[in-house]
């Protein structure tokens, strides 16, 4: 049997072929009757008349156009390069550098506009994590709010931190999840990991042998952070000193032991958990460094690293086995210093600021 498709003059999909092959493939094996069926193929792939109804078979249908319509446009900053797979554009390979544009997606994943779009108008799935958004299909509609409901994503808490509170009430209300009474942040992450929507990924909790009265009193600002960014707990939102004690006590990943008796025993104890996590953590940089063999014998110039973008400092940190470093969004001039550290041969330096007492 020869066929041969009669169109409009415009080309015919990948889709369509398929189908048409499928169609005459089917008519051939059944010869004997039912010669219908290649000829019911016509009409859908001609763009009109058929049966169109969505099936699992055919895999996500392509976005709602209002949905599409919604997508918030961001300017890329250095809190999203944190998140797993924003560091380059999955659908392209492309790099992403802070202060690009990307269109943003309910999950946090960041894209280029024109290749969200095009991959959106085909599937209406994160590339990335195969988060479903809304189509125009009804009956995978009802599938996918069951989905959506049953997946129970997986986060860090600290990820759910760094989100918006527009991204947050977003992902409640995918959910099912009641939006009424919730106004701060914290409300909105309380509600969504109460509900068991969400599953929350233990880590590993950092016991402390000072208690909580010694953060706040005998800590200074830079050995609060130093903490943060050794236990993995977000400090880019913090400005004050008690904004860091608190964020530290509600992060579930630092344990102070049970309040001291005396101040000086309470000194005692600071001084020993802050020297803990520096041997903890010069070990480490050291067992890193003794494994690391520079894939090159030029080393960077300070003018190098200082013009590298946020992107560029992850990948040559990670390049020398400190992806460590990178844990609790560490700030560009953290990142700038370590890898100078790194590349020049110098050893980690010790932080000479001593805690003081009352």
């Amino acid at each position: 049997m020869n066929f041969q498709f009669v169109g409009s003059g415009r080309p015919v999909s990948e889709f369509a072929q398929a189908a048409y092959a499928e169609a005459i493939q089917a008519e051939l094996a059944n010869a004997m009757g039912g010669s219908e069926n290649v000829f019911a193929a016509f009409p859908q792939m001609r763009g009109g008349g058929g049966d169109e109804s969505w099936s699992e078979e055919k895999g996500a249908p392509p976005i709602a156009k209002r949905c599409l319509s919604e997508l918030p446009m961001v300017r890329i900053s250095e809190e999203d390069l944190v998140q797993d797979g924003n560091d380059f554009c999955c659908v392209c390979l492309d790099p992403q550098r802070v202060g690009d544009v990307a269109l943003k997606l309910p999950c946090g994943h960041l894209y280029h506009r024109e290749c969200a779009v095009d991959w959106l108008q085909k599937h209406c799935t994160c590339p990335n994590c195969r988060y479903e958004l809304e189509s125009d299909e009804p009956a995978f509609e009802r599938g996918r709010s069951k989905r959506m409901r049953e997946r129970r994503p997986r986060y860090r808490r600290r990820d759910l931190e760094r989100r918006s509170a527009r991204d947050l009430r977003a992902l409640l209300r995918d959910h099912g999840l009641s939006l009424a009474g919730l106004c701060e942040k914290r409300e909105l992450i309380d509600a969504l990991v109460a509900s068991g929507s969400v599953q929350i990924i233990p880590e590993p909790v950092l016991e402390l042998a000072c208690d909580a009265n010694a953060l706040a009193t005998l800590w200074t600002t830079k050995q609060l952070k130093e903490l943060m960014l050794h236990a993995g707990v977000d400090s880019s939102r913090c400005v004050e000193k008690d904004e860091l004690v608190k964020a530290i006590l509600a992060s579930a990943r630092v344990a102070p032991a049970p309040t001291h008796a005396d101040d000086d025993q309470r000194s005692a104890a600071s001084a020993a958990a802050l020297a803990k996590i520096r041997l903890e953590d010069l070990r480490r940089r050291a067992d890193l460094m003794m494994d690391y063999e520079p894939p090159t014998k030029k080393k960077l110039s300070r003018a190098d690293i200082d013009a590298m973008s946020v992107a560029s400092l992850k990948a040559e940190l990670a390049k020398r086995g400190l992806e460590h470093e990178l844990r609790g969004c560490p700030d560009k001039d953290h990142m700038r210093r370590v890898l100078a550290r790194c590349v020049n041969g110098s050893s980690p330096a010790t932080d000479s600021e001593q805690l003081h007492s009352d």
